[in-house]
């Protein structure tokens, strides 16, 4: 959509779509980080939903942008799933060296989102967006950070009982 004109019916659900989809993103991502790091029975599941969450994403801009679009933006946000997973465990087992890199892989792999995204919509800007999708990864480090500190909280409340 130009700026300045009136979105049509299916722009608008296109919209309210992705935002409830990045709103799941968000939601499961948050769940999968508490049941990873509290070593849940359920991991295994939220992390299958968390990508098909992904998918669903990318699904939702084929009518778009079409099929090879949704297919390469599905590749890519998997992508950023997967390398948090790796952060997430690397820094679970206290290996820095692994967590770096994993966390330099998981800024690059936003940054190949963001050159997705304004290749796709040229009205998406690329800066935009990249900072955009940094801000969206500090602020996930900084939950899993609040994350850490729920659950060492009710781990020792646990053992307590």
């Amino acid at each position: 959509m130009k700026p300045g004109t009136v979105p049509t019916d299916a722009e608008t659900k296109l919209v309210l779509a992705l935002r409830d989809l990045w709103v799941d993103h968000t939601d499961w991502t948050r769940m999968y980080i508490v049941s990873f790091l509290a070593d849940l029975p359920d991991t295994e599941v939220i992390a299958q939903r968390l990508l098909r969450n992904q998918e669903d994403i990318g699904d939702a801009i084929k009518p778009f942008y079409g099929e090879d679009a949704g297919n390469e933006l599905t590749d890519l946000l998997n992508g950023h799933i997967l390398v948090a997973v790796d952060l997430l465990k690397a820094a679970k087992a206290g290996d820095s060296n692994a967590t770096a890199v994993s966390e330099k892989e998981w800024y690059q792999n936003a940054d190949e989102i963001a050159t997705f995204l304004s290749s796709a919509n040229p009205n998406w800007s690329k800066d935009d967006l990249r900072n955009m999708l940094n801000e969206h990864l500090v602020l996930t480090k900084a939950s899993k950070a609040r994350v850490v500190e729920e659950v060492v909280l009710v781990l020792e409340a646990d053992r307590e009982s």
